[in-house]
């Protein structure tokens, strides 16, 4: 039974009658739109799509089938159960596991021997689940791969080529599982890491990311719970360039190709940094999140196909762009072509109709930072990725970083946004105000001076932060120049490398964290940012940075 709650309404609403009904019936209550009381927030245009979008959420991650958490568990009963969710009166005889991959993730193909087939499923599939215990496994990653295809497969099915869904499903304990169509039927070519693609075929995929870009770019990307920022990334990717796992990395067999510049940990960290700040100033779309030439196939025909969604996530247009043109190129080819692929991508972009699309000098320079991305690959723990992966690909980005000259076009940050004009007053190095203005700020400002003149530990800092009596909204209006203190982080100078001079405070509300010195010497805001429930404190989702 499916209740559907009311525009002005929630789920609650329908507490005082699901458990009398869930006695004698399977209840399900989803949680949608309507006037946005709801804290779903999907746009729905009338009753029928509501009912169309609840329901297909309950065949395709069907919590009551119950997921096994390990290969025996894959048996008749289990995929009768998820393969009759979507396709009624499908029944399994018998399976049998005919290939296993062990990675970060588990992958199965199945021969499925069938009692009953009205619906004509294939006989062979193959199964995605997490059934793997080391320390570089997300339940996370299989939990996005599963409801990317129950919310987005249907549709992105038009845009990109890839793998049909025939079950997703996720339970309480963690696992998610999917399977797909298997893809040598069609037949398909599996791509190898070692083995580059062509321009023509790589222009192909740089088309079909575009069509998939443009479809939910800026405001047309619903909001998912589940759909996280790739930002969100920073973190484990930020890990890889720590002493601990750095220094055992570089020394490698693998990191030999590298030049000492892109040996210098304190220098790449930098540089990784400032590219997850840029790409918080960029244009958001959905993602892949991981094409590389391992999650890529291509058709009889030559025409390439994509594969494993479970970084898939809210992110910037030159995350996915990057990342599969430099890692699928030869570097004489890319080094040919790149030029010509990125303006074919943007070329697709305004061809469907998107605003805001970045001028040619903004992707060329979006493009040549996010080889920070790709270089990762020589990092890569082999849990995850073997040598022979990390050396081809690390390779390739290791040659474009050199050629682009990656490092140093960090160096300056290029103004994107142009300060506010209008109603707001200009901001200038004279009307910003320094931090020890105001007398009663006097001993704080002696305790802090104190601090940075000697590296203390985030421990120290925090604790001056939490000694601070707290201010009112009123005291914080105005723009307040700003300073790093040295604790060790490898964000530490970051901001002000790229020209960072304070923040300014314009209202409860209105917020800019990241008030930025141009080339030019003109001050303009990079971002804006809303408050917590505490008026000290200032939120940034996706970016771990403490302010």
């Amino acid at each position: 039974m499916l209740l559907l709650h009311g525009w002005a309404c929630d789920g609650s609403d329908w507490s005082w009658l699901a458990a009398d009904l869930a006695r004698d019936h399977r209840v399900i209550i989803p949680d949608h739109g309507g006037a946005r009381v709801s804290s779903v927030r999907t746009e729905f245009s009338n009753l029928f799509t509501i009912f169309a979008e609840a329901y297909r959420r309950v065949v395709t991650t069907d919590t009551n089938v119950a997921l096994p958490r390990d290969v025996d568990g894959i048996d008749a009963e289990f995929l009768s159960r998820a393969l009759g969710s979507r396709y009624p009166g499908t029944f399994i005889e018998a399976v049998e596991v005919t290939d296993a991959h062990q990675g970060s993730g588990s992958t199965f193909r199945l021969a499925l021997t069938y009692a009953d087939d009205p619906h004509n499923v294939p006989e062979s599939v193959y199964l995605k689940a997490n059934f793997v215990a080391h320390g570089y496994t997300s339940d996370a990653a299989f939990l996005g791969e599963a409801c990317y295809f129950a919310e987005f497969a249907d549709r992105t099915s038009r845009l990109l080529n890839q793998p049909a869904g025939l079950f997703s499903g996720a339970d309480n304990n963690g696992q998610a599982i999917v399977l797909i169509e298997d893809l040598t039927r069609r037949p398909v070519t599996f791509n190898d890491c070692e083995s580059p693609l062509t321009v023509g075929q790589v222009a192909d995929g740089v088309g079909q990311l575009a069509a998939l870009h443009a479809s939910f770019w800026a405001d047309s990307l619903p909001t998912h719970a589940w759909l996280s920022d790739q930002g969100a990334l920073a973190p484990p990717m930020m890990y890889l360039v720590q002493p601990a796992h750095f220094d055992g990395y570089i020394n490698r067999e693998r990191a030999a190709l590298l030049s000492e510049p892109l040996k210098d940990r304190q220098r790449i960290a930098t540089a990784l940094a400032a590219m997850f700040l840029n790409d918080e100033c960029m244009p958001k779309t959905l993602c892949h999140g991981d094409p590389h030439l391992g999650n890529t196939f291509l058709d009889a025909d030559g025409r390439v196909g994509f594969l494993d969604f479970q970084t898939v996530g809210r992110g910037s247009y030159i995350w996915d762009v990057t990342y599969f043109m430099t890692g699928a190129l030869a570097p004489v080819d890319r080094r040919a072509a790149e030029r010509d692929l990125l303006d074919g991508y943007r070329e697709a972009l305004l061809g469907r109709g998107v605003e805001n699309v970045p001028s040619r000098e903004d992707m060329f320079l979006a493009h040549r930072q996010h080889m920070m991305h790709g270089y990762l690959n020589i990092l890569t723990p082999v849990e995850m990725q073997p040598d022979q992966f990390a050396v081809s690909m690390g390779q390739r980005f290791a040659e474009a970083m050199e050629d682009l000259d990656t490092l140093g076009s960090f160096d300056r940050l290029s103004p994107r946004i142009a300060p506010q004009n209008g109603t707001d007053s200009p901001i200038t190095e004279e009307t910003m105000t320094d931090i020890n203005a105001d007398e009663a700020t006097t001993s704080a400002t002696q305790r802090l001076t104190k601090l940075a003149d000697q590296r203390t530990s985030p421990d120290g800092m925090f604790a001056f932060y939490d000694s601070l009596p707290p201010v009112t909204v009123s005291e914080m209006l105005g723009s307040w120049k700003g300073a790093g203190v040295d604790t060790g982080n490898p964000f530490d100078g970051v901001l002000e490398k790229m020209g960072w001079r304070g923040k300014r405070f314009d209202g409860p509300d209105d917020v800019h964290p990241l008030v930025m010195v141009g080339s030019d010497g003109e001050l303009f805001h990079l971002s804006k940012s809303g408050r917590s429930s505490d008026s000290r404190r200032m939120l940034f989702p996706s970016l771990p940075v403490a302010h």
